[in-house]
């Protein structure tokens, strides 16, 4: 496995004294912004291995969907924090001192939520942060009788898979974003969050890139993680055993 180079910088409190406080909490946010981003894609790739076992790719692939309802609200959250009347001023510093692909990948993200009704804003409000009653529901009605759901119970909660309400939960989603074409629905959901995720990495990486700019004197060291696994070597398995004791 290859090693890993990382590089660390360090401040102390003191150091950002002679920023605003609004711009620190900004950075604070949009740091927690990134890392939330990230943790989600790793997660969302090891979850789509496309494993043998049929139960396993079932759990696994459900999982991933899950994750993408997540990652879905958190952009939309994210937006919010940006685009907050606390943070105009901090905008107002940062824009001009990115780079073009993060102040291209700004105002491609501010298009899109300033469009009624986008995928993501609906996504957050129906199925990441808030349960939809009516969509469930008429998912159920449009179900045909012999529709097979099952449920696969466990002596361990965590190990129990109600793939019944994924089945419901996704098809429901799908049908909100094209109720005649389930592929083209996942591809459009795949694409539209993964495209808006990829920009809004783009732009908190710059701010944080201006930030180290603006602190003074940062302390900056390499450091080495050695043996790092390569993610497509990794897996998020949904069943799992207890550890021994």
């Amino acid at each position: 496995m290859p090693d890993l180079e990382l590089h660390k910088i360090s401040f102390t409190k003191r150091q950002l004294k002679h920023l605003d406080e609004k711009e620190v909490v900004f950075v604070v946010q949009i740091a927690n912004l990134l890392q939330e981003l990230s943790v989600l894609q790793k997660m969302i790739y090891m979850s789509s291995k496309g494993v043998q076992n049929a139960i396993e790719r079932m759990a696994e692939n459900n999982q991933a969907m899950f994750l993408y309802r997540i990652l879905a609200g958190i952009l939309f959250e994210g937006w919010n924090i940006i685009n907050s009347k606390t943070y105009k001023a901090v905008i107002g510093i940062y824009y001009p001192l990115l780079e073009d692909k993060a102040k291209k990948s700004f105002a491609e993200t501010k298009n899109y939520f300033e469009a009624k009704n986008n995928l993501i804003e609906r996504l957050r409000n129906n199925f990441s942060f808030h349960y939809n009653f009516g969509y469930v529901r008429n998912c159920i009605r449009g179900l045909p009788d012999s529709e097979p759901l099952d449920m696969f119970i466990a002596s361990e909660y965590g190990n129990c898979r109600y793939t019944a309400s994924d089945t419901i939960i996704n098809v429901a989603i799908l049908k909100s974003i094209d109720k005649d074409d389930m592929k083209s629905a996942m591809k459009i959901l795949l694409d539209e969050v993964g495209n808006i995720t990829r920009k809004f990495l783009d732009f908190a990486g710059g701010c944080i890139s201006v930030f180290a700019k603006r602190c003074p004197k940062l302390a900056a060291e390499s450091v080495v993680l050695e043996n790092a696994p390569k993610l497509d070597e990794l897996r998020l398995n949904y069943f799992v055993a207890r550890p021994d004791d």
